[in-house]
């Protein structure tokens, strides 16, 4: 584990800012190392890698689509089943008021 070493700078707005960060071994002190802040002049993680963001956006873009189809066919079925078992009902109806004229006995 690196030890956590006191750091200062400045936010965008001029304030100075303290904190503390994990120094690598070997750096000596009064050193300059490079930090993150985020807007508010907080300490943050760096940004994600170009890889990172291109790769994320390409299987979303793959994903999304795909996705969505799945969404739709879903959907799609329950409706079907739905309008089936309507349709298996009126044909029920209407076979039991129909049924018993052809299946009488003259």
């Amino acid at each position: 584990m690196q030890p956590q070493v006191p750091i200062r700078w400045a936010a965008l707005d001029g304030t100075p800012r303290t904190g503390e960060i994990s120094a690598a071994a070997g750096t000596r002190a009064g050193s300059t190392v490079m930090v993150w802040t985020g807007a508010s002049g907080r300490l943050t993680g760096a940004p994600l890698p170009h890889t990172m963001v291109a790769g994320g956006a390409f299987r979303a873009a793959l994903l999304t689509p795909l996705g969505l189809a799945v969404c739709l066919l879903g959907a799609g079925m329950l409706v079907h089943g739905a309008l089936d078992r309507r349709r298996l009902a009126a044909w029920d109806a209407e076979w039991s008021v129909t049924g018993p004229h052809w299946t009488s006995r003259r």
